[in-house]
C-alpha cells in the first residue's frame, strides 16, 4: 500500500491478511515503532473484521488509505455498507465493574479501538459519488 493512495479490497475474511500486511507496510514506511505497529495491528483487526462481518448483507468492498503527518499515522476505512457510526455505540456492559472474562462476549471492540487510537472520527459522506461510511483512525507516532 502506498501512502496517500486509496486501495480497494473485497470485504471478505479471505483478504484480511493482505489488508493487514499492506497497513503494516505503510506503518513501516511512516517509521512507526514495533510497539505502535503491534497496537495498530490489533486495532485494525477489530475495525476491519467488523466491517467485513457487519457492513454488507452480501458482498462489497473496503477502501483503505494510510497517510502520515509530523504527529500522526492515519488510517481511513470506507465502505458502502449499512450506515453505522461505530463511535456512537455505547455498550452497556462497558459500565459494568465485572472482570472482562465474566461479561458476555461482543461489544468490546469499539472500546478497544477508542483506547488504541489517539483520535477517532466518523462521517457518512459521498465517496466516489456514493454515500459511504468513512472511519478515520489516528495513532500518535511517539
Amino acid at each position: 500500500m502506498n501512502l496517500n493512495e486509496w486501495k480497494k479490497y473485497p470485504a471478505s475474511l479471505e483478504y484480511y491478511q493482505e489488508m493487514s500486511e499492506d497497513i503494516q507496510a505503510a506503518a513501516q514506511i511512516a517509521g512507526l515503532s514495533k510497539k505502535l505497529k503491534s497496537k495498530l495491528r490489533l486495532g485494525m483487526e477489530e475495525a476491519i473484521v467488523n466491517i467485513i462481518n457487519y457492513a454488507y448483507k452480501n458482498s462489497g468492498d473496503i477502501f483503505i488509505r494510510a497517510t502520515t503527518d509530523d504527529e500522526y499515522f492515519i488510517i481511513e476505512l470506507v465502505d458502502f455498507g449499512v450506515e453505522f457510526n461505530p463511535l456512537e455505540f455505547n455498550d452497556p456492559r462497558s459500565e459494568s465493574k465485572l472482570p472482562l472474562e465474566k461479561t458476555e462476549p461482543g461489544g468490546k471492540g469499539i472500546l478497544l479501538i477508542k483506547k488504541i487510537f489517539t483520535k477517532t472520527s466518523y462521517v457518512y459522506e459521498e465517496f466516489q459519488d456514493i454515500p459511504a461510511n468513512h472511519l478515520i483512525l489516528s495513532l500518535k507516532k511517539c
